[in-house]
C-alpha cells in the first residue's frame, strides 16, 4: 500500500541490513558509501560468526547497530535476525545489501517513490560490475526449467534502460517493504546460502505483491566477493536443493505439470552432459540435490500448503512470466561451463 497522502518515505524510514562473513575489507567500502549515498538510514550490521566485532566496531558509526553473533548462521537467518530488530525498531522498509556491494550517488530515490505505488512489495536494484560496464543482474529470469538465473549478467547495464516487473530479485541490493514482510514473512532458514532472496520475493509474487526492477539505481557488486571461499561441489548441491525449495514450495501444480517436459530435459542434460564431458561431478549435483529434496519432502509440502493457501497470483500468469530454458543452457555450453546454474 501506499504511504498515506501528504507523506512519503524517505531514508530516515529505512533500515540498511549488512552481514559480514570475513569480509571486513568488503564491509568497510559498503559502510563507507552508505555514510556517503545513504545518510540517514539506520544500518543493522551483523558479524556472523568470523570473529571480525573488534574491525567492525571500528568502522561503525553512531547510526550503526552492531550485532555479533559467534556462530554462523548463515545469510538467512542472519537477515533475518537483522530483519525482525529493524521492523521491531519502526522501520517502514528493508534495504538489503551484500557486504561486498556499495552504493552510488542517488541509488535510493526512485525505488523509495516505486515502493509507494500500490501493490509494490519489493524493489531490485540495478548490480553492476566494478568499472560499471557489465552487469551482475537486472533482477531474476524464471525459466520453464525451475531454475533461476540472473537476468542481463555480463551485458552493458544501458542494455535494461525501463523499470519492470520481475518475479524475484538479488539480495545484494534490495528494497523490501516492511508491510509485506509482517504478511509473508521473512527468509526461510532452510536455506543457509543460496537461493533465499529467490524464496523471498518469488513467494512475495505469488502471494501478489508486485517486484519492480528499477533501471536507474545503480549498486556496485563484487559478484562473488562473499561466498568464492565456499565455491565446490558441497556448495553447488547445496546451492541446487536451495533452487528446488525455492521451486516446489512456491510454484503452483499447474505450472509445475505444464513445465514437467523441461524440468525432465534438464536433468537428462546434466546426465548426457556429465557422461560425455566427464565432469561426472555435475550429475552427483543435480541427483543428489534431488534425493536431499526427496528427504525434506514432508518438510516441503507443510511450507508449500501454507504457501498455497496465501496464493494470489493465477497459474497462467505466472507461467507466462518464465523464459524458456534452452538459450540460457546454449550459453553456458558454448561458454564450456558445466549446466549447473549458479546463481
Amino acid at each position: 500500500m501506499p504511504a498515506p497522502e501528504g507523506r512519503h518515505l524517505t531514508p530516515a524510514k529505512v533500515a540498511v541490513c549488512v552481514v559480514n562473513w570475513f569480509g571486513a575489507d568488503d564491509t568497510r567500502e559498503c559502510l563507507a558509501s552508505l555514510s556517503l549515498y545513504c545518510k540517514d538510514a539506520d544500518v543493522y550490521l551483523l558479524e556472523n560468526g568470523s570473529g571480525q566485532e573488534d574491525l567492525l566496531a571500528e568502522m561503525a558509526d553512531s547510526r550503526t547497530k552492531l550485532v555479533v553473533s559467534k556462530e554462523n548462521l548463515g545469510f538467512a537467518a542472519g537477515c533475518n535476525l537483522l530483519i525482525r530488530e529493524a521492523l521491531d525498531d519502526g522501520a517502514e522498509a528493508i534495504l538489503l545489501m551484500n557486504n561486498d556491494a556499495q552504493a552510488t550517488e542517488g541509488f535510493l530515490n526512485e525505488p523509495l517513490r516505486i515502493l509507494e505505488e500500490p501493490g509494490v512489495g519489493f524493489v531490485a536494484l540495478k548490480l553492476v560490475l566494478p568499472g560499471g560496464r557489465e552487469l551482475d543482474n537486472a533482477g531474476h529470469r524464471h525459466l520453464d526449467s525451475g531454475d533461476v538465473v540472473p537476468e542481463g549478467r555480463g551485458l552493458p547495464p544501458e542494455a535494461y534502460p525501463q523499470n519492470r516487473e520481475i518475479l524475484s530479485a538479488c539480495a545484494a541490493g534490495l528494497l523490501l517493504k516492511a508491510k509485506m514482510l509482517r504478511e509473508i514473512g521473512l527468509f526461510g532458514e532452510r536455506f543457509f546460502l543460496g537461493y533465499e532472496d529467490v524464496d523471498l520475493t518469488y513467494r512475495a509474487s505469488v502471494m501478489g505483491w508486485r517486484g519492480i526492477f528499477c533501471a536507474s539505481s545503480v549498486v556496485v557488486h563484487k559478484l562473488g566477493a562473499s561466498i568464492d571461499k565456499r565455491r565446490n561441489e558441497a556448495y553447488y548441491r547445496q546451492s541446487q536443493l536451495g533452487n528446488l525449495l525455492a521451486y516446489l514450495q512456491n510454484t503452483p501444480a499447474a505450472v509445475i505439470f505444464m513445465n514437467l517436459p523441461w524440468i525432465i530435459l534438464k536433468y537428462a542434460a546434466a546426465t548426457l552432459f556429465g557422461l560425455l564431458s566427464g565432469e561426472f561431478w555435475t550429475m552427483r549435483v543435480h541427483w543428489g540435490s534431488l534425493l536431499d529434496a526427496l528427504e525434506l519432502r514432508r518438510f516441503i509440502l507443510e511450507v508449500r500448503l501454507k504457501n498455497m493457501e496465501k496464493r494470489r497470483m493465477s497459474s497462467w500468469r505466472l507461467w507466462l512470466m518464465q523464459n524458456n530454458c534452452i538459450p540460457a543452457y546454449l550459453k553456458l555450453l558454448k561458454a564450456g561451463t558445466p549446466p549447473v546454474i549458479k546463481g
